[in-house]
């Protein structure tokens, strides 16, 4: 149950393990944009971070994930709901599409340095 709870906060860490990675390269190939580069990964980082989890603080019932299981199980099992699962499905994209708003807008805002 911990490992579950522990996997599940770092599920995007894998962007700031991506930047370390990309951030040593250019380090060896121009140690003189350092700081920069730096800057701007850290930024990246922790706005795509920040992005996902405030779109999962303010809509902690609408999460893509559960609406597309939600819809599957409404277009599989529920003969008195025919268009449910599509409905659902319709659903999902629109909180996958907001979770892409959402990213993007607080990494536009980093960038711009609010």
């Amino acid at each position: 149950m911990l490992s579950k709870i522990l996997l599940d906060k770092l599920r995007v860490s894998a962007w700031l393990v991506a930047g370390m990675v990309l951030a040593f390269l250019i380090i060896e190939t121009h140690p003189d944009l350092l700081d920069r580069l730096l800057w701007s990964l850290a930024l990246l980082a922790l706005g795509t971070w920040l992005g996902y989890w405030i779109d999962r603080t303010l809509f902690p019932y609408a999460r893509p994930g559960d609406l597309y299981r939600a819809a599957n199980r409404l277009a599989a099992g529920n003969v008195h709901v025919p268009e449910g699962g599509r409905w659902m499905r319709r659903e999902a994209s629109l909180a996958a599409l907001r979770r892409a708003a959402v990213v993007i807008v607080v990494l536009f805002l980093l960038s711009l340095g609010v």
